[in-house]
């Protein structure tokens, strides 16, 4: 008797079976902004700036200091990520995409991985955010300072199954920012960035009458057992 509950647990737990695939994918080959990902369950919108001008020409994002491309100048005279994290938050400098997941998947984000670096650097921050996590300083998911004289960097993944917010998503959109934020005022330091790519598991949610359908069928062979 305990065979056929096994085989039709097995059933409907395969039905709603999440698998690991590729969200959202830019890499901005020909100065596309599309993401390139070919997952049918989810919906990634083209990449986006606020604030900020980015060139996509040479296959990446390229941000400059004081001309275009540009993010804004922040003279805030930073000492540390928060600080100039805050100011990038405060000023809505950032660039940014949306993951629309329907009422019928449920999703598990697993990890997003991306390359960041500058040229000639100064006083230039980087941070990662969601807004399942909040937009808030300390908030940021991933993030790098440089003070004068280095070029900071950062590459991922970065490992999101630890994250409760973005896990079990269903019916909803989530959003990632790369806030984005310098006080140099020079065209010749430049944000760089480059690969992101969404990963997570994508599973169907099971129809509630194929919950039903199974139960039933369950229910007749328990009887015809007895």
């Amino acid at each position: 008797m305990k065979r056929p509950f096994i085989f039709l647990c097995a059933a409907l737990i395969a039905s709603a079976s999440a698998q690991a695939t590729v969200i959202a994918q830019y890499d901005f080959t020909g100065g596309s902004t599309a993401s390139s990902d070919t997952e049918l369950s989810t919906t990634a919108s083209s990449f986006a700036a606020s604030g900020i001008t980015p060139s996509y020409t040479s296959n990446r994002v390229e941000i400059g200091g004081d001309d275009t491309p540009t993010v804004a100048f922040d003279p805030s005279n930073p000492s540390d990520l928060d600080t100039v994290m805050d100011a990038a938050i405060t000023n809505g400098h950032y660039l940014s995409f949306t993951v629309t997941i329907d009422s019928a998947t449920e999703v598990d984000l697993t990890s997003i991985d991306f390359d960041y670096t500058s040229t000639s650097g100064f006083d230039f921050g980087f941070g990662l955010f969601s807004d399942k996590t909040g937009f808030t300083v300390g908030n940021e998911l991933a993030g790098v300072f440089g003070n004068e004289g280095s070029d900071p960097s950062l590459s991922g993944p970065i490992d999101l199954t630890g994250i409760t917010s973005l896990q079990n998503l269903t019916d909803t959109t989530v959003e990632f920012r790369f806030y984005l934020t310098d006080r140099s005022g020079s065209n010749t330091r430049i944000h760089l960035l480059d690969n992101v790519s969404l990963e997570g598991n994508v599973g169907a949610i099971p129809e509630p009458s194929s919950a039903f359908l199974l139960g039933f069928a369950f229910l007749g062979i328990l009887r015809r057992r007895r």
